[in-house]
């Protein structure tokens, strides 16, 4: 179990399979935007271990998931904070965008954020919407063709945005 984000729509939530990490944005002001979690194999375990079905076998499904919240409380492996001078946003968008970046958005600061992925630090941001940031959508390069601009689309209120993300 996950504890400490507030998940806030279907886009606040990324798994990212070859690296076996979550990220998450959470709605609620902190000075954290985004926070990166590590799938732990003492959960894969617990969750695979645990069986059932609907004859009576299922108090030992709610005994094995009350184990496993017990046993494991997991912390994020990494925080990426707000700056200091930034209005705090609430968080609906935590994306993986291909191998290189992630992207947060949010409302009351009104905000999209595309970050390079390693040290976060950001590479593009739009801001002055006068909505907030909800959902967020992209086209996953085919090609390893790092110059090729990223095309994505991204949802702020009644509008839908298309911007290019151009790689260098």
């Amino acid at each position: 179990m996950f504890a400490g984000p507030h998940i806030s729509g279907s886009d606040a939530l990324d798994i990212e399979p070859f690296s076996n990490t979550i990220l998450t944005s959470s709605w609620r002001h902190d000075k954290t935007l985004l926070q990166v979690w590590k799938f732990s194999d003492r959960i894969l375990s617990q969750i695979r271990g645990t069986t059932g079905t609907l004859d009576g076998e299922v108090n030992t499904i709610d005994s094995s998931i009350m184990r496993i919240e017990e046993v494991i409380r997991e912390k994020p492996i990494a925080e990426i904070p707000q700056e200091s001078f930034e209005v705090r946003s609430k968080g609906y968008v935590a994306k993986w965008i291909g191998d290189s970046y992630i992207a947060f958005g949010g409302s009351d600061a009104n905000v999209l954020r595309i970050m390079t992925r390693g040290k976060p630090r950001t590479v593009a941001t739009v801001s002055d919407i006068p909505n907030g940031v909800f959902s967020l959508a992209y086209i996953p390069l085919i090609s390893d063709d790092v110059k090729k601009p990223i095309q994505m689309a991204f949802a702020a209120g009644p509008k839908v945005y298309i911007i290019r993300l151009d790689q260098k």
